[in-house]
């Protein structure tokens, strides 16, 4: 029932919206032919349509595949990004300049001149409001190609010299469903083993929205190769949560399919336990927990994973949320010194430089992106390979994380990136 009030909400607002820029548009089009109005209204009727038929498909149908809604999704966010922009600066240049007679009947009384000029103002909101969407747009093609690779050294005091120079590699948000091409998934896969990694680690939503979206790329992933193996845990997105099941029974088929792929790739996948990894006479604790965030589902269960766990040099947690920190983990009796998480993206857009770091991922999240520390325990967030919804990146590239360990104090926080761009001209896989 929320949800429909939901859905009747935005449709009424979107009404409204029409029906206060029913006169600003006319003013668009009062030097038009009749057929360039036809071609006007035809784009507003089939975009509506379109937002319509997204919105029934999502919560009520069976969702398309999720990468034809993300192309759905940037539809509809570029033309109502332009169409709020173009609302603002027609109530401004509406109630600043004309005391709001242009979306009124005193529109009438208003002399040639002022219609005139009027029209001209819309125009030039109109080409204002487009700037957005040019962003948008942009993020799409880049998103597409570029892929970052990022140096982390994390500091551990007493880290014994077995241990020295431990490479840990992590991907996390590969949102498989979201891609066409499979050429970019193999791409990273070549780029995680180049590092050569003593460790590699998934830490969740590897799908959209379905287990069946892993098929065609268990050959790839399975190719991922570390001295001591791949270590993955479940996201939010992995337990089937958004899909619209005809009953319970189907919805756990999925939860245990997408265990199931992912052991078959030869991933230790570690739900609410821990494995101890052994460097010459060193020993490494690696935790792993299903998903647990705030205002998500909360399967993880960091008691449980810990228990019985031996004496070790070195504690890693991998926690798909970064609120399992902040909530559970920074305060907990038992030390993990470093946690990956992942989750938020970078809300897939933001700017981030030497001294800048900004993004609206902060507005939910104290630690949304790199690296953090409190209490002498390190997290990591990293920002995802893939993407969800938008499907672009503007500002935030897709990551590939590679930590090493260190007992050099002076090397702490020392970071350093690599971009790549994705030669979109492979063949396709």
């Amino acid at each position: 029932m929320k949800r429909k009030k939901s859905i009747a909400f935005v449709l009424l607002l979107v009404l409204l919206t029409d029906i206060y820029l029913y006169f600003p548009v006319k003013l668009l089009l009062q030097n038009f032919s009749d057929f360039g109005i036809r071609i006007w209204y035809s784009q507003y009727i089939l975009l509506t349509i379109v937002t319509v038929y997204a919105i029934l498909q999502f919560y009520f149908i069976k969702p398309l595949k999720a990468r034809y809604q993300n192309v759905m999704v940037s539809v509809i966010v570029s033309y109502f990004s332009v169409k709020g922009l173009f609302l603002i600066g027609s109530l401004l240049i509406d109630g600043i300049l004309f005391d709001f007679k242009l979306t009124t009947n005193a529109l009438a009384s208003l002399d040639g001149y002022s219609v005139a000029r009027a029209g001209n103002l819309m125009w030039w909101n109109l080409g204002f409001s487009f700037v957005p969407a040019i962003f948008l747009f942009g993020g799409i093609i880049s998103g597409g190609i570029r892929i970052k690779k990022e140096y982390v050294e994390i500091y551990i005091r007493d880290l014994p010299e077995d241990l020295e120079g431990f490479k840990i590699v992590q991907l996390s948000d590969i949102h498989l469903g979201s891609f066409f091409r499979r050429s970019r998934i193999a791409h990273g896969v070549e780029l995680v083993n180049q590092e050569e990694a003593d460790l590699i680690c998934v830490t969740g939503d590897l799908v959209n929205f379905r287990s069946d979206e892993l098929q065609g790329f268990e050959n790839i992933l399975s190719q991922l190769q570390a001295k001591e193996g791949v270590f993955s845990v479940l996201g939010n997105h992995d337990y089937g949560d958004y899909t619209n099941w005809p009953d319970e029974e189907q919805h756990l088929d999925d939860i245990e399919n997408i265990k199931l792929g992912q052991q078959l790739m030869g991933w230790d996948l570690l739900l609410n336990e821990h494995r101890i990894l052994k460097s010459g006479n060193s020993k490494v604790g690696l935790v792993g927990v299903e998903n647990w965030g705030k205002g998500f589902r909360q399967s993880g269960d960091f008691e449980q994973a810990i228990k019985g766990m031996e004496d070790v040099n070195v504690t890693i947690l991998l926690s798909h949320d970064p609120s399992h920190f902040t909530e559970v983990v920074q305060h907990h009796p038992k030390k993990m010194h470093l946690t990956l998480a992942g989750h938020t993206h970078g809300f897939q857009m933001g700017v981030e430089t030497k001294y800048v770091k900004i993004s609206p991922a902060r507005i939910k999240y104290k630690y949304w992106g790199g690296l953090y520390e409190e209490n002498d325990r390190y997290l990591y967030v990293n920002r995802g390979f893939g993407f969800l919804g938008y499907p672009g990146r503007i500002g935030i590239p897709s990551e590939i994380t590679v930590l090493k360990l260190t007992s050099h104090p002076h090397k702490k926080f020392e970071k350093s990136t690599e971009k790549i761009r994705h030669n979109v001209a492979k063949k396709r896989g």
